[in-house]
């Protein structure tokens, strides 16, 4: 069972979509010939120049509009722009989309013969006088607005007072806006949907369900080691030399979902060079998510001995159904299993639970440590293989997972992770 996030509708311009969709918001305008000068503003990168006669010298926009005409080619920027040069279509249903609306209400204010497609798609604009804010004249639309507010009739056309939809928060409030909504049961489709499926989730309170474009089968696990962290395999969060960008990668914890601030890949480590081999694909295998906000699920307790010890008993995880159920499975660690990676450890046997795509990045743990990360190396079922986890004991891993955790001064700690880095620097230097 796979778990789909809702995304916003593109807005009127980018800026008022959903936090964190932006960037998307403003590729797929840039695709369609759409534009919104927000998006060129904000990543100017996605506007090279003469891409569009928007981004000309000062001045030459218009000469730039006409030769684009001339030539045949449409540019949404000019026709928002320079609508003169452009005769209204006969439908508005021919014009760019973006535009079309716009099209409708012009022949309409022009007193034009009615326009069948404009009708099919816009009734609204056909509606008596008043009875939709669309159809009163723009400059009574905040006064019709604040009298139907004032009503308490709903009128899609006009803006949602703050707070009523989590798009027209504070970003920075934006998770915990999400999170009051899931609580009171109350729709808003800006709002990425949460796993909240009957299950044994609550469990496994530090148990991590992740969604990213770079996971071997689009999914995979993850483990909560301090409010504001969460660790996974490397592989689920980097592919085709480059970490996903942080706005892709879906992660929830504890039945809710949280905005990724960061991926952290130590991509300058000479080891995770090897991770690319596919000799070693898993040497490295180690990342972390910084959180946007903290959670308040109990975490995983990360070591400070060597750990584990030959024979010692692992308790595997792994998700069942995506973030609902978990399963496990408990097996001994081993030495005598084919060589792997420094880094790792092997366990397994008789009920192993097999690293299958979307069980990368899932924790194993010895009691109430987390020791391991599932890496590898596959899932064909068999009771005698082995599975290779990362070895978050050894000290190059340890030292890693120490920098990422202090990667914004204490931000995403709390009094015990602190304590822990103390104790943790004691086991990597001696002191």
């Amino acid at each position: 069972m796979a778990v789909s996030s809702a995304r916003a509708q593109l807005g009127d311009s980018c800026s008022t979509v959903a936090p964190g969709s932006n960037l998307q918001c403003c590729k797929t305008k840039v695709a369609e010939g759409t534009a919104d000068s927000w998006c060129s503003d904000t990543y100017p990168e996605l506007y090279p120049d003469g891409s569009s006669c928007g981004t000309v010298t000062p001045g030459t926009e218009k000469e730039c509009c006409e030769a684009k005409i001339a030539d045949g080619q449409r540019d949404a920027w000019c026709e928002q722009n320079y609508s003169e040069l452009y005769p209204v279509a006969e439908s508005c249903g021919t014009v760019t989309s973006g535009y079309r609306r716009k099209c409708c209400r012009t022949k309409l204010a022009n007193g034009e013969e009615a326009d069948d497609w404009c009708k099919e798609n816009y009734a609204e604009l056909y509606a008596p006088p008043g009875s939709t804010c669309l159809s009163v004249n723009p400059a009574d639309l905040e006064k019709c607005c604040a009298d139907k507010a004032a009503a308490g009739t709903a009128d899609e056309t006009c803006p949602a007072p703050p707070g009523s939809t989590c798009a027209s928060v504070n970003p920075v409030d934006f998770d915990k806006c999400c999170a009051d909504k899931a609580e009171e049961g109350t729709a808003d489709a800006t709002c990425p949907s949460t796993p909240l499926a009957p299950g044994n989730y609550a469990d496994f309170p530090y148990m991590a369900y992740l969604e990213s474009p770079a996971a071997p089968n689009g999914t995979c696990g993850g483990a909560l080691v301090a409010p504001g962290y969460v660790l996974t395999a490397a592989q689920c969060v980097f592919k085709g030399g480059e970490a996903a960008d942080a706005a892709d990668v879906k992660v929830w914890v504890d039945g809710k979902q949280y905005t990724v601030e960061a991926v952290l890949v130590d991509t300058d480590n000479a080891q995770f060079a090897e991770f690319q081999n596919p000799k070693s694909e898993n040497s490295w295998d180690i990342a972390m998510l910084a959180l946007a906000n903290d959670s308040d699920a109990k975490y995983a307790a990360l070591p400070l001995a060597d750990l584990p010890v030959n024979g010692d008993w692992i308790n595997t995880s792994a998700w069942k159904d995506a973030g609902s159920n978990v399963e496990t499975a408990m097996v001994p660690a081993w030495d005598g299993c084919a060589p792997g990676w420094a880094d790792e450890f092997c366990a397994g046997g008789s009920g192993f639970l097999q690293a299958c795509p979307s069980d990368k990045g899932s924790p194993a743990m010895s009691s109430n440590t987390l020791v391991g990360i599932t890496s590898g190396p596959g899932c064909d079922g068999t009771a005698a293989n082995y599975g290779y986890f990362v070895k978050l004991a050894d000290k190059d891993i340890l030292q890693q997972i120490t920098v990422w955790l202090n990667n914004r001064g204490t931000v995403g700690q709390d009094q015990n992770i602190q304590n822990w880095l103390i104790e943790a620097n004691t086991y990597l230097y001696g002191k």
